[in-house]
């Protein structure tokens, strides 16, 4: 049976507005979804394609609410996975396993407020600090050195980008921390190799042998 109604629509009629914390929730077990153009996306991801347009490959839709069934646009940004590890940490939701090793050596991270998110678009007035288009559509707040590369989690290292920028620049800097990780690891000593050979066996085995032929001179 065809869904009835544009995607907008029918999100929003599966919606009840909190007036509290301003969260547009979907309520129910498990995580929602919903149908656009025929392939089903978790509901986060639908009102991100529904109000922004597609997410870049290798991008995830994180909430700044930190509530999962929330799909209000505004509560939404686009990280990678490390973004959301790095969001958990700095909140105090996951402080343990790979997580710590994962970002030993970074900045801390305070939280991205909307404060923080405003001032960002003010200082850029209203235009991607990228390619110069408009913010109306959307935005990340990105930090112009990353905080894996030793930068400093302060307003003046924060920029205002657009969608398809701040893509562009995640998977830069995701290739340029790696190599900064590579290089490190290639300039610390290492230890002594812990594999074990096998201890050599003399053999008892008797090798025949042949006298030298006698010289005919």
């Amino acid at each position: 049976m065809a869904a009835v109604g544009s995607p907008l629509e029918r999100l929003l009629a599966k919606v009840e507005f909190d007036t509290n914390g301003g969260c547009w929730l979907i309520p129910g077990a498990g995580r929602p979804q919903l149908k656009i153009d025929g392939k089903r996306h978790l509901a986060a991801r639908a009102s991100w394609i529904i109000h922004f347009g597609p997410i870049p490959d290798g991008m995830e839709v994180l909430h700044w609410c930190d509530v999962a069934c929330c799909v209000r646009p505004t509560h939404l940004w686009l990280g990678t996975q490390s973004d959301n590890i790095r969001d958990c940490v700095s909140k105090g939701r996951w402080v343990q396993g790979m997580a710590r090793k994962r970002l030993e050596g970074a900045t801390p991270r305070r939280t991205m407020t909307k404060a923080r998110r405003a001032a960002a678009f003010e200082r850029a007035g209203g235009l991607c600090q990228g390619c110069g288009c408009s913010l109306a559509a959307g935005f990340q707040a990105d930090h112009v050195l990353p905080l894996g590369l030793g930068g400093k989690d302060e307003d003046h290292n924060i920029e205002a980008l657009c969608i398809p920028c701040h893509g562009i620049k995640t998977k830069a800097d995701i290739a340029q921390m790696a190599k900064a990780k590579r290089q490190r690891g290639m300039s610390e000593p290492r230890g002594p190799s812990r594999l074990k050979g096998r201890p050599f066996q003399k053999s008892h085995r008797k090798i025949p042998t042949r006298p030298f032929p006698k010289r005919s001179w």
